[in-house]
């Protein structure tokens, strides 16, 4: 069984100026028995304990069906439970702490930047993610994971209006959660001082600290 939440935030600004802000939350558990030798899965956003017990049944109704058109049983091998263990990233600041407006503000900046720099075009995106979940087997592990990742991608585009060409880059940045992943460090103004700003940005933080998701 797996409790499961979801919360995410996108922030996309343009040359425009004006950013498009998406804020979403979803919750859930998800549900996984073996009967009669087949798997079986339900999932819920009810998270009451009927609403749960209500997923397992059906998750178990499921199997029970599988079962019937399975020539081989399900075997799981053996594993050890772990008991009661959690990890989450390792974070200086927490990203939902951050007002949207000093987020915007930072990618207003690294587009004014990269227009000064010749762009035709710019757009600049903010991506952060909270996953939350807890896993409990029959086995005996009892796991609690709070797993966070920023991901700040862009594209540039130059356009040639004499034939019309153009070219686009984007940046070359993936979703991470380890270590430092914002761009700019919290201690480094470059990105500010491009497009004409001479104060560092403290907008998105930065993460510290070894380790990885169980």
């Amino acid at each position: 069984m797996i409790f499961y939440r979801l919360a995410s935030l996108r922030v996309h600004t343009t040359v425009s100026g004006w950013p498009d802000v998406t804020n979403t939350e979803s919750t859930g558990v998800g549900v996984r028995v073996v009967c009669n030798g087949a798997y079986g899965f339900a999932a819920t956003n009810d998270m009451t304990p009927d609403g749960i017990a209500g997923a397992a049944r059906q998750a178990a109704a499921i199997a029970q069906a599988n079962a019937k058109l399975q020539s081989d049983k399900v075997q799981l091998a053996p594993v050890k439970g772990v008991g009661e263990v959690a990890w989450a990233t390792p974070i200086v600041r927490d990203w939902r702490m951050v007002p949207i407006k000093d987020k915007a503000e930072l990618l207003i900046a690294a587009n004014k930047a990269g227009m000064d720099a010749g762009a035709s075009f710019m757009q600049s995106m903010l991506f952060q993610v909270q996953q939350q979940k807890y896993f409990a087997s029959t086995d005996g592990s009892y796991i609690d994971q709070d797993i966070q990742r920023p991901w700040a991608p862009f594209t540039a585009t130059a356009v040639d209006k004499a034939s019309g060409k153009f070219r686009s880059r984007a940046g070359l940045s993936a979703p991470v959660g380890l270590r430092q992943h914002h761009p700019p460090d919290p201690e480094d103004g470059r990105v500010h001082r491009a497009a004409g700003r001479g104060r560092p940005h403290r907008a998105l933080g930065r993460r510290r600290g070894p380790g990885a998701p169980a």
